[in-house]
């Protein structure tokens, strides 16, 4: 859910073959809490962030209210970074999610990379969300960003978040977020779509997996 791709009609049909890798950069782990790709600087959100997230929210309001669901509608651009912010640190603190944002080296924000309701059960497991700026769109970032977050949620503790499956919710019509996840090396599941609501309208969902299979 939330995924700021465009709205392209009709859903894709992929084959059937495995998934592709993930694998095509190395990931570096810079720091406990930030990451490092060819491109992006991936890390937990600040408060200094407001000026690069006013210029977001200023090009793309629109887009980003149908699309992401992270914004509220009479939210200013202010709050949201206070409530984004808050969310983030008390995610970190009890281990129920990771929210980060993604930057280029010139200080662009990118985007957003969320693994939300993270349990530690039978399974471990956790839903994925992201969200590309509108003027970053088509660059392969949203891929390499998406690539990186499963890379690291998947990875072995301590190193990652020691991770067995993930979930991605697509939006039905959206091709382009469904490429995404594919090439992130999720598989789209054969189940009923999901039906959640973006902006208060209800949206059919079609459901990404990407899973390990655990050792003994």
């Amino acid at each position: 859910m939330g995924l700021l791709l465009p709205q392209n009609l009709g859903s894709p049909h992929w084959p059937a073959e495995a998934p592709l890798p993930i694998g095509r950069r190395p990931l570096a782990v810079e720091s406990r809490d930030q990451l490092r790709t060819d491109r992006l600087i991936i890390r937990p959100w600040r408060r200094t962030d407001l000026p690069a997230f006013v210029r977001v929210i200023r090009t793309g309001r629109e887009r980003l209210l149908k699309t992401a669901g992270f914004i509220r509608e009479r939210e200013n651009e202010h709050t949201l970074v206070l409530r984004q912010l808050d969310l983030c640190r008390r995610g970190d603190a009890s281990g129920s999610a990771w929210r980060r944002l993604a930057f280029l080296d010139d200080g662009r924000l990118v985007g957003g990379l969320n693994l939300l309701r993270i349990s530690r059960g039978l399974t471990f497991e956790a839903e994925c969300t992201w969200w590309v700026a509108p003027d970053l769109e088509g660059l392969g970032l949203a891929t390499e960003g998406v690539s990186a977050m499963i890379d690291h949620a998947m990875a072995d503790l301590p190193r990652g978040l020691g991770l067995h499956a993930l979930t991605a919710y697509v939006q039905r019509n959206n091709a382009a977020s469904a490429r995404v996840a594919h090439k992130s090396g999720m598989v789209r599941s054969s189940e009923a779509p999901v039906w959640l609501d973006v902006a208060g309208v209800s949206h059919p969902h079609e459901s990404w997996q990407r899973t390990i299979t655990m050792t003994t």
